[in-house]
């Protein structure tokens, strides 16, 4: 739409998008539990997670998986000081079960291959689910299946934009039209659980 437009994209750890919104030097970040502050406003989006297994996987067959299920099953998932893994931890310990990880992995992404090759279950949010699809829409093979994972553990993501910058009205299109894609992915990926998958503030 906007042809003579220039868009510079830095993909950074969560917490140099905070700091590099907070200190105005981008129009918008995108990233995981901002941190509140005075210098930037936050569009929240709750996420559920779900689990990936390749669908051969005895699992596979269940709708709903429990940290039961999953005793003693080897993981792939994301850093051990990361939210979810730490609350994933937390949910196994509370229900006595075994959560066995071998793969502690930088993203969700890199979990894929993981899955795929029959290693590990993968655990990782909506959106990851969205991004696993476009990837691997054409490809044939084993692919990967989704299972929701019960209790629920919800991710955070968050469009953040400075305040002490002006941003231009190109850019302010730019940031509705973000949120309204974010919503729209989220929105149709949560169809295939049966489920309220989202909310946003």
């Amino acid at each position: 739409a906007y042809p003579e437009a220039e868009f510079f994209l830095r993909a950074q750890s969560s917490t140099r998008v905070q700091e590099s919104v907070a200190s105005q030097q981008f129009d918008l970040g995108f990233a995981e539990t901002p941190e509140k502050s005075e210098l930037y406003s936050a569009k929240d989006f709750q996420l559920m997670t779900v689990i990936a297994l390749r669908e051969d996987h005895p699992l596979s067959s269940l709708p709903v998986l429990t940290a039961e299920d999953l005793d003693g099953v080897p993981f792939a998932t994301h850093l051990p000081d990361h939210h979810l893994t730490r609350k994933l931890k937390a949910t196994f310990d509370s229900a006595g079960f075994q959560l066995k990880i071998p793969f502690y992995l930088q993203n969700a992404a890199s979990q894929h291959a993981l899955v795929e090759s029959g290693q590990a279950v993968g655990f990782m949010s909506l959106l990851s689910v969205w991004i696993y699809k476009q990837l691997n829409q054409n490809q044939t093979g084993k692919q990967v299946v989704f299972r929701p994972f019960s209790p629920q553990i919800n991710q955070t993501v968050s469009l953040i934009t400075p305040v002490h910058r002006s941003l231009s009205q190109i850019c302010q299109q730019f940031t509705y039209d973000f949120e309204v894609s974010i919503t729209d992915i989220i929105s149709k990926t949560a169809q295939e659980f049966h489920v309220n998958a989202f909310e946003f503030n």
